[in-house]
């Protein structure tokens, strides 16, 4: 099954909550919204959904609407529909090969659905922390943090991305991307994504 809703952080996601909390606030992001569900039943694979109330429109971050999408024969979504407002934190649940990434990668742009309609809010910028992050060949952490940003904004953010690297576990900045643990590869793109303002996190 394939589940979205809010997720409470355990003890040890603590530090990491704490951050993540403090760059939302810092980009205006308060408040949520009242949830219910709706449920679907594409080929005995159950989508759950928990969508605003009433209350969606100059808030709406992002958008889908009636999504469908299949692979190779299967069908991963069928029907869906997903509303994400200021202040939501949605979390994606289910099997492997599910959808769970396919869904994620829609809603960034980066596929599109065989069915429906996805759409951004007015200015709504999105950020994709993908699953198998890759960082460009001979860069430093800090440098594949800041991969594709201006030199005006790296100078910007130079303070709140080794505070960013620091609250990740990151003790050398200068250390080669390339030599790092599949999961320090991770948190990297995690503060990768984390260092671009956007108004919702993939």
């Amino acid at each position: 099954s394939c589940r979205c809703g809010r997720h409470n952080n355990d003890k040890e996601n603590a530090p990491l909550a704490q951050l993540v909390e403090h760059l939302t606030l810092n980009q205006g992001v308060q408040g949520s919204s009242p949830w219910r569900s709706t449920t679907s039943l594409p080929n005995k694979v159950r989508q759950g959904f928990f969508v605003p109330g009433d209350e969606q429109g100059a808030h709406m971050i992002l958008s889908a609407e009636h999504i469908a999408k299949a692979y190779l024969g299967k069908v991963l979504l069928q029907d869906a529909s997903l509303f994400v407002e200021k202040g939501d934190r949605i979390g994606i649940l289910g099997q492997n090969g599910a959808g769970k990434s396919t869904l994620l990668k829609m809603l960034a742009g980066l596929e599109k659905p065989d069915a429906g309609k996805i759409t951004r809010g007015a200015g709504a910028r999105i950020s994709y922390l993908p699953q198998n992050p890759e960082f460009p060949k001979g860069a430093t952490v800090v440098e594949a943090v800041f991969s594709g940003v201006s030199p005006k904004e790296q100078e910007l953010r130079a303070y709140e991305a080794m505070r960013i690297l620091t609250c990740l576990g990151f003790a050398d900045e200068n250390a080669p991307a390339d030599t790092l643990s599949g999961g320090q590869k991770k948190k990297l793109a995690l503060a990768a994504a984390l260092i671009r303002p956007c108004e919702a996190l993939l």
